[in-house]
């Protein structure tokens, strides 16, 4: 990748020797990057200076890093955070990606996959800063410029771009209206008209009519034609005030993009695609794909992160469940005849691991570099274990 001078990476991470190998893997990729050893620290340097990338632990001294990431991702331009873990864990994958973390990974996968998601979170942010560089959003009306507000505007302003329907959520008096006008202000319709629908005072008998007009004698009172107010939003916006209250009308077409070039959809996202069970069917891809280019109109390639959240967590519980699954049948004894008490898998998995390392440092009598050649695991990954079953070397 090229400049890469500009590439701010945090680690938040209390084993040192394994902050020191990430710095030198950052620096031979032309970037720079700085550790701290709590979560503390971490959030207060995260705070003072802008990063790109966080790589965040999560067991710390002093918490959980899982519970950092909404912190760290305060501000206008929260970095990407890329979760390390010595032990893997879906429910803490899950947690995670919910919480819009980029990746999450445990510290015995190569430094090449480790050096993999690193490149293409970086790539995912060079085009998101220059996607939002693009956007002059006119917003009369909508007051304030904490991190909160910035977000609904940037996404006022994707969505302003694109003719794809906009799903507006906020309690009442939160000025949904206000951001639906803006919208439409900013979008290649503003010439035409914003009508305002509001749908919980519609009669449930005059639904149809309102909305999609009628022809003089269709009903008793119709003593007219009338232009519903779908026609008269045509060619500007329709704004269904409290949609939530009946569902009145849904469209049910592909957004047209055909004056922009093809998206190009990176491995990652193909191999994600490939990886969900998609309950839903082709009907919930479709929409996943109306979404991504809804949100992401000026970014021309595609990734992971742009995924709906619970795909995203999904997919990544499933890749730690199947992991930890693997490991366990590497482990696991044959010839079962069924005579064994079955335990929960978890619980069977921190056992196995408890035990394998307890006898590996038996075995090696501690020996570190030993241990580590035996058992193939990373110095980094070894130490985190130690520390979690509190094992001395």
């Amino acid at each position: 990748m090229n400049n890469q001078d500009d590439i701010q990476i945090l680690i938040i991470d209390d084993n040192e020797l394994y902050c020191k190998m990430l710095v030198k893997l950052i620096e031979k990729m032309g970037m720079t990057s700085r550790y701290e050893t709590t979560l503390k620290m971490g959030i207060e340097t995260a705070a003072s200076e802008a990063f790109d990338v966080v790589f965040l632990d999560v067991n710390l001294p002093d918490g959980s890093g899982l519970d950092g990431i909404p912190l760290l991702r305060e501000g206008v331009s929260p970095p990407e955070i890329i979760i390390i873990t010595g032990v893997g864990d879906a429910d803490g994958a899950e947690i995670a990606i919910q919480n819009h973390a980029w990746d999450y990974i445990t510290k015995d996968v190569s430094l090449q996959s480790m050096k993999l998601s690193l490149d293409r979170a970086i790539e995912y942010r060079r085009q998101k800063k220059a996607a939002t560089s693009n956007i002059v959003l006119k917003q009369d009306g909508i007051i304030g410029k904490g991190p909160l507000i910035s977000n609904c505007l940037e996404q006022a302003g994707k969505a302003a771009i694109t003719d794809s329907p906009v799903l507006i959520l906020g309690e009442t008096g939160t000025g949904k209206e206000v951001f639906a006008q803006a919208i439409h202000d900013n979008s290649p319709r503003t010439k035409g008209d914003f009508v305002v629908v509001d749908c919980s005072a519609l009669p449930d008998h005059l639904v149809e009519s309102t909305l999609f007009g009628h022809k003089k004698g269709a009903f008793t009172s119709a003593d007219s034609d009338r232009i519903g107010l779908v026609e008269q939003a045509h060619d500007g916006t329709l704004f269904l005030d409290e949609i939530g209250e009946l569902a009145v009308h849904y469209v049910n077409h592909h957004p047209c993009f055909a004056d922009r070039g093809p998206y190009i959809f990176s491995q990652d996202i193909l191999e994600a695609l490939q990886a969900y069970s998609w309950p839903g069917n082709v009907r919930e891809l479709f929409n996943t794909i109306d979404y991504i280019c809804s949100e992401n109109p000026l970014e021309s390639e595609i990734f992971t992160m742009h995924l709906p959240t619970h795909i995203r967590a999904e997919i990544t519980k499933n890749r730690i469940k199947a992991s930890g699954d693997t490991a366990l049948a590497k482990q696991a004894p044959c010839g079962d005849n069924g005579d064994r008490k079955l335990i929960p898998l978890k619980k069977l998995l921190e056992q196995t691991r408890f035990d394998y390392i307890k006898k590996l440092i038996s075995v090696t009598g501690g020996d570190i570099a030993e241990a580590c050649r035996v058992s193939e695991l990373s110095r980094g990954h070894l130490y985190d274990l130690l520390k979690k079953y509190q094992l001395r070397s």
